[in-house]
């Protein structure tokens, strides 16, 4: 019921005014695989892979992003910095957590279009992501991801990632899918994250609500990212100079990302 009232909203447009095929996310909606965001690109993700790389083509310039990170027994800080130029992007990014012994994480992403069609990878320490992205610019859009991290002390991890998007001027509207499997045969995840999302844009506000709906779960498998079957939601302020964007049980309990486009 709560993804046919997110796609009975989105296929209204005219609810919501004029169409533009070239609408970009200053707030992450979804899982990032089909629309991804442009201002937390490299260190949040709400999926089971990370955003899709080719969120570093809709920077429209070059950026700088501080981000914060909580939850009840932990919190981390992080930056990123990116340039894109509509038909390529690159961006990297650093998150530490603040706790004794742990390691931060660095990260880089790349994307290009070529004539509409989008190619982007991920890299970082033991960590190694493909993304397609097809009609990028363009009002539907169609994303996958594939990804392996071997960060894991007894397993590697493979993840998928599967999305589609309807991007209009004031309102976009995304559906996408995730799952992993671990090469350790010990552990079973037959786990499948799906999040339909909705997104509002208003002059410099923009407005963000997602479902993560978990299916195949079960108490034997491994540790879930983030809650199950939980609505998460995103705020943001700004355009093209500065921008603040919060957010509730996305990436954490709490998360903030502050960005200065240049």
């Amino acid at each position: 019921m709560r993804i046919l009232i997110i796609c009975l909203m989105a296929l209204s447009p005219s609810a919501f005014g004029a169409q533009s095929q070239r609408s970009a996310n200053l707030v992450a909606i979804g899982q990032g695989v089909s629309s991804p965001t442009l201002t937390s690109t490299v260190n949040f993700t709400s999926g089971y892979t990370a955003e899709s790389p080719l969120g570093t083509l809709y920077q429209n310039g070059a950026r700088v992003t501080g981000e914060y990170d909580r939850n009840d027994s932990s919190d981390a800080v992080g930056a990123e910095v990116g340039y894109g130029a509509a038909t390529w992007g690159i961006a990297a990014g650093y998150r530490k957590p603040n706790c004794n012994g742990c390691d931060g994480n660095a990260a880089a992403d790349l994307g290009v279009d070529v004539s509409n069609f989008g190619v982007g990878i991920r890299f970082g320490k033991d960590l190694y992501s493909v993304a397609v992205l097809f009609n990028p610019q363009g009002m539907h859009r169609f994303g996958l991801m594939a990804e392996l991290n071997q960060s894991s002390s007894n397993s590697k991890v493979n993840a998928y990632g599967v999305g589609y998007s309807y991007v209009a001027s004031q309102v976009t509207a995304t559906i996408d899918a995730s799952t992993r499997t671990f090469q350790n045969s010990a552990i079973d995840d037959k786990r499948i994250l799906i999040t339909p999302g909705l997104m509002f844009r208003a002059d410099i506000v923009q407005l963000t609500l997602n479902d993560k709906i978990t299916l195949n779960h079960d108490k034997n498998n491994a540790s879930q990212t983030g809650n199950d079957n939980e609505i998460w939601f995103g705020v943001g302020f700004g355009g093209e100079k500065l921008h603040i964007a919060l957010y509730s049980h996305y990436f954490n309990d709490f998360a903030v990302a502050g960005s200065i486009f240049f």
